[in-house]
Formats: C-alpha cells, sequence, structure tokens
C-alpha cells in the first residue's frame, strides 16, 4: 500500500467503526468498536506525517 491508501483505508474504517459503535446496543461492543475507530485515526494521522516526522506534543 502507498502512504496515500493507508491514509483512505484507515479513514474508511474510523468511519465503519463508528457506525458500528453507534448501532451497538452492547456497552461492552461499543467499547470495543470505540477503541478500534481511535486505533484507526491514530494510524492514519501517524500515515500523513513524513518520515521521522512526530505528532507535536509528544516528543520524549
Amino acid at each position: 500500500m502507498t502512504i496515500e491508501d493507508n491514509e483512505q483505508y484507515c479513514a474508511r474504517r474510523v468511519g465503519q467503526e463508528l457506525d458500528l459503535a453507534a448501532a451497538a446496543t452492547d456497552p461492552a461492543v461499543k467499547a470495543i468498536h470505540l477503541n478500534l475507530a481511535a486505533r484507526y485515526a491514530t494510524l492514519r494521522e501517524r500515515s500523513v506525517l513524513p518520515h521521522g516526522g512526530s505528532v507535536e506534543g509528544s516528543e520524549g
């Protein structure tokens, strides 16, 4: 996958997981989908950073 493909994939998965969370009736299932959405959002942010870049405020 190219970097652009990764970003598009992650963006799509964020939306899917949020939709699934909204439809879930079990709080545990809802939490799982929200967690997955957050993970995909993080991956998406990382996929658009230049190589060697860091997220603001994450410097050690």
